[in-house]
């Protein structure tokens, strides 16, 4: 289309960190961040109202953590963080403001050399606390909440087979009324094609109370390298991790896709408990070196890893099954740099997703009529790299 949508991100901040040693042995840290964050999107020409969306916010954030030495090659440390995070696509509704997501991260961990430091295992485990997510049940995010949901939205055929361009499900002359729910006392003198039709509605959401989720996230990262000689290099890690919707509520604003999609649920649907997107439970790694010392013409460094993921969904909507389902899979790349003797000038040539494997990236259907789009990763991609140093 003829048009553009400009991005616009001013951030200040004024922040301090401290670490205190209580002993030789035992320190304890604190941070301070004060944030002033003004991010938005504008729209040329604006499609609806002035075209900008975004928000301006400030507010401060802290960080307390604690780090002991077991001895002097190895340390445990422990800390608890905010943050708060800004949406360039948040669009206020009716002077209402699109709170930023926050976050309280809490993390456990060590750090250590052992093997006269040819051997170094890192580990850590964490717990994320989200409040005011942001829910994206589909990949493309569309959750259409920039509208209020009103009875006027619901227009019926009524006993006379007139048409009436909206319903007044509680009968106070006002067409404008969000969140009506059947225990109402209003609904108690309600005629019966308004009983009816208020049944087949069940109630009206308002998106707006409904497009912030709570989230937890946790789990724990593993990584290990060991130098068994001065030319080779082994490296390894594994993570674990369970990513959930505590509380997450899908409300629609298309009534259309109710109709398309039953089992939705006509007041919209609940992801408490579910699985987020992109989320493997488990993830690994693995990686090795070699140095070839080719005397005064250089060295050359052959280098082989390997990605492993469990299986994982790219969108929630069970509809869309199995197309936003992933499986588990592995991918290699390889590659190879020689180092000239002087210094002055290297190459390297490298190879990526060796087996041509093609993993899901991308899925999303905006809405039921709508054209579905997916997305793969890179095929295998090779080339070369040369470097010269001036």
């Amino acid at each position: 289309n003829d048009g553009r949508n400009d991005l616009v991100q001013k951030n200040k901040a004024v922040y301090a960190n401290i670490t205190y040693p209580f002993s030789d042995t035992f320190r304890g840290t604190a941070g301070y961040r004060l944030s002033w964050d003004d991010s938005y999107m504008r729209e040329t020409p604006p499609k609806v109202g002035d075209g900008q969306t975004g928000q301006e916010y400030s507010e401060p954030d802290y960080k307390l953590g604690i780090e002991y030495d077991l001895s002097a090659d190895a340390m445990v440390y422990a800390s608890w963080a905010t943050s708060y995070r800004v949406n360039t696509m948040a669009d206020s509704v009716e002077g209402r403001e699109v709170p930023p997501e926050r976050l309280e991260a809490y993390q456990v961990g060590v750090k250590s050399r052992f093997l006269d430091s040819k051997v170094q295992l890192n580990a850590s485990a964490f717990f994320y606390d989200y409040q005011d997510k942001v829910i994206h049940p589909g990949q493309d995010g569309r959750i259409n909440t920039n509208e209020i949901v009103i009875e006027a939205d619901y227009p019926y055929t009524d006993a006379n087979g007139v048409y009436q361009a909206g319903s007044d499900f509680n009968n106070d002359g006002d067409f404008d009324d969000t969140n009506i729910t059947p225990d109402m006392p209003e609904f108690a003198d309600l005629e019966p094609w308004q009983t009816s039709e208020l049944a087949s509605v069940r109630f009206l959401h308002d998106p707006w109370e409904t497009q912030f989720g709570s989230f937890e996230s946790y789990g724990f990262d593993v990584s290990i390298d060991w130098v068994p000689t001065s030319k080779d290099r082994l490296g390894f890690s594994v993570s674990y991790l369970q990513a959930e919707w505590v509380s997450a509520m899908d409300s629609f604003y298309w009534k259309g896709y109710f109709i398309a999609n039953p089992e939705a649920g006509e007041e919209g649907r609940t992801y408490d408990g579910e699985t987020n997107t992109y989320s493997p439970e488990w993830s690994a790694r693995a990686s090795y070196q070699h140095r070839f010392d080719l005397g005064s013409l250089g060295t050359l460094v052959p280098v082989i890893d390997a990605q492993y993921s469990s299986e994982y969904f790219i969108s929630m909507r069970t509809e869309e099954n199995p197309w936003n389902y992933q499986e588990a899979y592995v991918m290699a790349n390889a590659s190879v740099t020689f180092n000239h003797a002087s210094d002055r000038w290297s190459l390297n040539a490298y190879v990526k997703n060796i087996d041509d494997y093609a993993a899901k990236t991308f899925w999303q259907k905006a809405n039921p009529g709508a054209t579905p789009e997916l997305g793969i990763s890179d095929p295998r991609t090779y080339g070369a790299v040369l470097s010269v140093k001036f």
